[in-house]
């Protein structure tokens, strides 16, 4: 009885975060059907950016500033693989054309991330990259941590908002 109770808990836990984290593509699926009418609705979360953009970070060591310039939904959709333009300067404010980015969403409330992995580009304009998908899938605290490297120097910086799903 005990591990039937054990498994029917884990079952629903896993359920209710919409994936295993194991990075499989069975994994990226829409959140739970209760969230499909929440459209960009932001929730209170004091740790959370105000989310007015463009919203300007500079990076945990200084080396970079990155703007988070747009996002296709604003501010995201629940369960959307949405798109977000950010710039990288340099310490000096000139743009920086030849970085490498790494995302990673991150629930730190919940310990996990998502599914999705999310591609870096160079968009049109110099110091410009789109990243995509973005894939924030269930309502809560979410951490957007982006690593920056240009040769041998990497830093990182963090964008976190709050999303409601009613």
């Amino acid at each position: 009885m005990k591990h039937a109770l054990a498994i029917s808990f884990l079952a629903v836990t896993l359920g209710a975060c919409g994936g295993s984290g194991n990075g499989g593509a069975a994994d990226m699926t829409m959140g739970p059907s209760d969230f499909a009418g929440a459209v960009g609705k932001l929730c209170s979360d004091a740790r959370a950016d105000s989310w007015t953009l463009p919203i300007a970070k500079k990076s945990a060591n200084g080396v970079f500033t990155v703007t988070l310039l747009s996002s296709a939904a604003s501010p995201p959709l629940i369960g959307d693989l949405t798109e977000w333009t950010v710039q990288v300067a340099d310490g000096n404010g000139a743009m920086v054309s030849d970085a490498m980015i790494d995302v990673k969403p991150w629930m730190p409330d919940h310990g996990h991330g998502t599914d999705a992995v999310a591609h870096v580009m160079a968009a049109s304009s110099p110091g410009q990259y789109a990243i995509t998908p973005l894939y924030l899938f269930m309502a809560g605290y979410w951490t957007v941590t982006l690593t920056i490297t240009v040769g041998a120097v990497s830093d990182t910086a963090v964008f976190s908002l709050c999303l409601a799903d009613s």
